[in-house]
């Protein structure tokens, strides 16, 4: 493997010019996305809830004390932690909300910066461990826009994750120094510092940024020093110093830790399946696997064949190079991290074999692992694997074809870009209602009830049409008794409950005592259901003189309760 030594001056050229690029390929990726910032989305589900949670924060920036209690489930406490924190998106977007960006647009751009960033990281861990710009193209296209990212392109959480690339870089980077006998203080602030800034936009990620790291290490022990060891734990030190104000406003949900049981039957739905594909992919949307069953949450770890093959190749030609120390010395951190990867991908459920994959006992070991469900998503690390031995593939097959290795990398980035392209072009457009942005102006105060709500007393965790819900009460961010999330407080069941006889008098005594005053009716949503008679407004308020049509709207009416 040809290795080309890069300076920091020259690294950091070539990864913004890497930034620069795929910023351009993410808007091409994704259009129309970027000609309809303020409209356009993924979905109707997460994607909105998490458009809601960016604004909220950036809402929140200037009274932190209101961060962990926004304005859903009211009147319970902790509601932003039934989602990853996504703080390290949402600070730096703030600035758009005061230049006048709308919750969508801030979030979109967002989705953009957060692909492209992933791609730079990617680039930069895989131009420094392999040695050669064509392997950090190569990890760069599989971070950015492979079909592991566009299957999650509705969870912003996921696709800013160059923590873990850039995680793999600083754990590299520690033994390349103690290997050198140089200082490894500056990728041991650079690991910490990518673990950081993980944790505070994803669990999900932050795990699986450490275990990659880990997985370095444990290739790497042997080259570590007793200095770099105390530097690792000072990082480490820094590193939880970060994480527990986190943690404990986590710790401030109510809900109990699940049982293992209930925790295997979570998972077992979202457990990785290496041949499903998401519909939207160009190339594999006709395919399937098993799949989750959720159009949301897929269960797809499909990392694409040109991934495979090129990352066999290179794991084949890395066996060969017997006398070549550095690149078997990558192959075998690329192996380690394709094993562990995809052994945590496999998931786990209550019966059958996944019962004895590695995932089980990661939830029986450590409960609070427990929260995360969708295992197949660890195939991320495994992701890095891949385009390290992909990336060791290149110079020997650009022998054989003659051709220049950069030429090569490039093909391969853009095949690999190609699998993973998935149209945006039948994304729904959304927008918040006129109702929304009339309960905005008016200076009455009170909380917001939106009705229908889902029917029924089953804490599922997904309420799919509570979302919308939760992403127009960005348009007045008043307090809502609805709401969404992975966690549902035992409040929301027990105000549906009080409800369900809306308009009558225990119900509006409920919704008095709840602080709400306002109630919108969706017009159309609202037929067939128990509060199919609010349509007709004028027998409501003959019947309840307490209860005052406020206005109609040609989606909605709203009703205030006096």
């Amino acid at each position: 493997m040809g290795r080309d030594a890069v300076t920091t001056r020259a690294l950091i050229i070539e990864t913004t010019i890497a930034f620069t690029i795929a910023l351009a390929a993410a808007i091409a990726n994704t259009w129309p996305l970027a000609s309809r910032l303020g409209t356009a989305a993924r979905d109707r589900v997460d994607y909105l809830y998490e458009a809601w949670l960016v604004d909220w924060i950036g809402h929140s920036v200037t009274a932190p004390s209101r961060l962990f209690d926004p304005n859903l489930f009211h009147p319970a406490s902790a509601a932003a932690t039934g989602a990853d924190p996504l703080l390290g998106v949402a600070v730096p977007l703030a600035p758009l909300r005061w230049l006048g960006f709308g919750p969508l647009a801030v979030h979109n751009v967002g989705l953009l910066l957060a692909t492209a960033f992933a791609c730079a990281a990617g680039y930069a861990c895989g131009r420094v461990v392999t040695g050669n710009r064509a392997g950090g193209l190569v990890l760069g296209a599989a971070m950015g826009f492979g079909p592991v990212l566009t299957t999650e392109g509705g969870h912003i959480q996921i696709v800013a994750c160059a923590g873990l690339p850039l995680a793999v870089l600083g754990a590299w980077l520690v033994a390349d120094a103690a290997r050198a006998g140089r200082s490894s203080s500056l990728a041991v602030a650079l690991l910490s510092l990518a673990l950081a800034w993980q944790l505070s936009v994803s669990f999900y990620v932050a795990f699986y940024a450490a275990v990659a790291a880990a997985v370095v290490f444990a290739v790497e022990l042997r080259q570590l020093r007793r200095g770099d060891l105390v530097r690792l734990s000072l990082g480490g030190l820094a590193f939880a110093a970060f994480a527990a104000p986190l943690i404990v406003q986590y710790q401030r949900r109510p809900e109990p830790v699940p049982s293992l049981g209930v925790a295997l039957a979570r998972v077992g739905p979202l457990s990785g399946d290496f041949v499903h594909t998401h519909p939207k992919l160009l190339l594999w949307g006709a395919l399937s696997g098993r799949g989750s069953g959720w159009f949301a949450l897929t269960g797809g770890a499909f990392p694409g064949l040109a991934m495979v093959a090129f990352a066999a190749f290179g794991a084949a030609h890395a066996w060969r190079s017997r006398y070549d120390d550095a690149t078997r010395r990558v192959a075998r951190i690329g192996v380690a991290l394709v094993a562990t990867g995809g052994l945590l991908a496999l998931g786990a459920a209550p019966t059958g074999w996944r019962r004895f994959a590695p995932w089980r006992f990661v939830l029986q070991i450590v409960p609070p692992m427990r929260g995360l469900r969708a295992a197949n998503r660890a195939v991320l690390v495994a992701l890095v694997g891949m385009g390290l031995l992909a990336a060791l593939a290149i110079a020997p097959l650009a022998r054989r074809v003659r051709i220049a290795p950069m030429a090569l990398g490039m093909a391969l980035a853009f095949v690999i870009a190609l699998e993973g392209f998935g149209s945006w072009g039948a994304t729904p457009q959304i927008e918040v209602r006129a109702v929304d942005r009339y309960l905005a102006s008016d200076p009455t105060p009170g909380a917001v009830l939106y009705l229908p709500l889902p029917i029924g007393d089953t804490p599922t965790v997904f309420e799919w049409s509570q979302a919308e819900v939760a992403f127009r009460t960005t348009a007045h961010h008043r307090a809502t008794v609805n709401g969404y999330g992975s966690y549902v407080p035992e409040s929301y069941f027990a105000m549906k409950r009080a409800v369900a006889p809306f308009p009558d008098d225990a119900s509006v005594a409920a919704l008095h005592e709840l602080g709400v005053r306002f109630v919108v009716v969706d017009r159309a949503a609202v037929k067939d259901t128990p509060w199919s008679g609010l349509l007709d407004p004028a027998t409501v308020v003959h019947a309840k003189p307490e209860v005052r049509l406020v206005r109609e709207f040609d989606a909605d009416l709203l009703y205030e309760i006096r």
